[in-house]
């Protein structure tokens, strides 16, 4: 089934969900039963409980699909560069706080400060001008609008998963 890499990234939040549930139900579990020995019948322990037999089959199903849909996009991202481009936009957000704040320090300040008793007068000179802090921001600013753009392009493709949303939905617990 094709789906674009945005449906594929939220298929698999919904299959992790779905595991989740999976792994919280371990104990609700029917995994045997109780036989009367006096005469041989065997008594299930409830109705509500659930199979062993059956809640295996569908958790390893799950466990597969949830390893395919992680394989494909993750091969999906090395073959696009993906988690480059996503750590270059965080290294960007990061330099735009920088900047931010050194925008904040990059004015000429002359402050007077009693010193022994005398005053005297103390120029703060900044390392980087406003107008380098502001190209710097605006540069920033730009290269993470490049690679949102560059990531909404990719995420648009199409990747090609190995089952239906039917086989997922049939896998879903009764919550």
């Amino acid at each position: 089934m094709k789906v674009t890499v945005s449906e594929a990234l939220r298929l698999k939040n919904e299959i992790t969900t779905e595991l989740t549930h999976y792994q919280r139900s371990l104990s609700d579990v029917n995994y045997g039963y109780w036989t009367d020995l006096e005469d041989d019948t065997r008594l299930d322990v409830g109705v509500a409980a659930k199979s062993s037999v059956a809640f295996h089959t569908s958790y390893e199903k799950l466990l597969i699909c949830s390893m395919q849909i992680n394989v494909i996009l993750a091969k999906f991202n090395v073959d696009n560069q993906l988690n480059q481009m996503v750590f270059e936009k965080k290294n960007n957000e990061q330099l735009l706080n920088f900047y931010s704040y050194l925008a904040s320090q990059s004015k000429v300040k002359i402050e007077s400060k009693e010193v022994l008793g005398k005053m005297k007068k103390y120029k703060y000179t900044p390392y980087w001008t406003q107008d380098e802090v502001r190209i710097a921001i605006k540069t920033c600013k730009e290269n993470i609008r490049m690679f949102l753009t560059k990531i909404d392009k990719l995420n648009a493709k199409e990747v090609d998963i190995p089952f239906s949303y039917g086989e997922i939905e049939n896998l879903r617990m009764c919550e």
